[in-house]
């Protein structure tokens, strides 16, 4: 069984969710502004550390 998943370019986060349904570990990278916001937006109500990076 995985531990963590790790994925690249998240784009709307949908796997960043299933993720934390299944296994409740999970890291995700974004660099567009607007969807690192709609994915913290989805994820809000849960008990996540995140961390936004601004990348230049």
């Amino acid at each position: 069984m995985f531990e963590k998943v790790l994925h690249c370019f998240m784009g709307s986060g949908s796997t960043g969710q299933a993720a934390i349904n299944l296994i409740g570990n999970f890291i995700g990278l974004e660099l567009d502004n607007k969807l690192r916001k709609l994915i913290v937006q989805s994820y809000f109500g849960r008990e996540l550390s995140v961390y936004l990076i601004q990348v230049f």
